[in-house]
């Protein structure tokens, strides 16, 4: 799930290279805004993505949300692992 009055999920599939579950999303209302993802009780962590799935960087994720900041129209692409 997302919550945020201006985060919109497009896209939630499985990852190209590994089981890993892909969720892509972006700001969609031209506002700098927070954005917090919730996932099922089984991941263990998750990481900011580029559009091709490449890893950027690992994310601070507690009790199964991550939490992002999201810019102007910003497109986001984060990978939550087993």
């Amino acid at each position: 799930s997302c919550e945020s009055g201006t985060v919109i999920v497009e896209g939630v599939k499985r990852c190209e290279n590994d089981d890993g579950l892909i969720v892509r999303l972006y700001e969609a209302y031209n506002a700098h805004s927070k954005a917090k993802l919730t996932v099922a009780a089984d991941y263990r962590a998750a990481y900011l993505c580029d559009l091709s799935e490449n890893v950027i960087r690992e994310l601070d994720f507690k009790n199964g949300s991550v939490e992002l900041d999201m810019h102007n129209f910003e497109i986001e692409t984060v990978k939550f692992v087993k």
